[in-house]
C-alpha cells in the first residue's frame, strides 16, 4: 500500500482542486498560500490507505476463520467416521421412533444420530469443533508438535470473538495493530489439528495424491505468473 501513496495523493490533488473550481473553498487564495491544498490532499491518501488496510485485514480475518472453522468441521467428520464410538455420548439422549428401532441396526441409528450431530456442529462455533476434537483426540500434557506455535483456546476465542464484531458489530473498518500474527496463528492452527489427528490416528499426508499433486502444480504456475 505504501507503493499507492504517491497515486493517492495525486487524487487528493484533483479533488482539492475540483473542490476549488466549484466555489467550494472558502478564501482560495489563503488556501493555496498557507498550503492547505498540499494538507488535504495527503489527508486524503493517508485516510484512503488506511480505511484499504482495515478493509483488507477485516476481509482476511473473516476468509481466514472461515477456512479453519471448515478446516476444523471437515476433521470432525474424519474423528466421527473412524471413532464412533467416542461420540455416542453427544446422541445417546436422541430420540428415535419405534418403526426405526425396527427397521435398523444400532450402528445404522448410531451413524444417522451422527449425522445429525456433525450438521447441528456446522452451525456451532469454531471453539465447540476445537473442543469437541479435544476431547476425541485428548493430546498429552505438552504436545507441542508445531514449531513457534502453542495452541491457546483463549487465543483462538480472541480470533473468533474479532470475527464476530466484524460481522455484526463495530469492527468494521478500524484497523488491527496484530492482525498478521493472528492470522499466521490460524494457519499454524490448522496444522496443530493435522498433527493432533495424527496422534490420534496416525492418519497422515499423502503429496504423492493425484489430485494433490494437481493442486500443488496450479498454486505453483499462479506463483510463477504472479505480477
Amino acid at each position: 500500500m505504501p507503493s499507492m501513496l504517491p497515486e493517492f495523493q495525486r487524487i487528493g490533488r484533483e479533488v482539492v482542486y475540483d473542490f476549488v473550481k466549484a466555489n467550494l473553498i472558502v478564501d482560495p487564495q489563503r488556501f493555496f498560500a498557507e498550503g492547505f491544498d498540499k494538507r488535504m490532499a495527503a489527508g486524503y491518501a493517508d485516510s484512503t490507505i488506511r480505511s484499504a488496510r482495515a478493509a483488507t485485514q477485516a476481509a482476511c480475518v473473516v476468509f481466514v476463520h472461515s477456512v479453519l472453522d471448515d478446516f476444523a468441521l471437515e476433521l470432525c467428520k474424519v474423528a466421527v467416521m473412524l471413532a464412533p464410538e467416542e461420540w455416542e455420548d453427544y446422541v445417546k439422549q436422541k430420540k428415535v421412533t419405534l418403526h426405526e428401532v425396527r427397521q435398523a441396526k444400532f450402528e445404522d441409528l448410531r451413524r444417522k444420530k451422527l449425522d445429525e450431530l456433525l450438521e447441528d456442529l456446522g452451525r456451532e462455533s469454531l471453539l465447540t469443533k476445537l473442543d469437541r476434537l479435544h476431547a476425541c483426540c485428548k493430546p498429552c500434557s505438552g504436545f507441542n508438535p508445531v514449531t513457534g506455535y502453542k495452541y491457546s483456546r483463549d487465543r483462538l476465542e480472541d480470533f473468533d470473538t474479532l470475527r464476530h464484531e466484524i460481522v455484526h458489530g463495530d469492527q468494521l473498518g478500524q484497523e488491527l495493530a496484530n492482525a498478521s500474527d493472528m492470522l499466521m496463528d490460524a494457519h499454524k492452527t490448522c496444522f496443530y489439528l493435522v498433527a493432533l489427528m495424527n496422534g490420534r490416528f496416525g492418519l497422515k499426508l499423502n503429496p504423492c495424491f493425484p489430485q494433490w499433486m494437481a493442486e500443488t502444480e496450479r498454486m505453483a504456475q499462479t506463483i510463477r505468473v504472479a505480477p
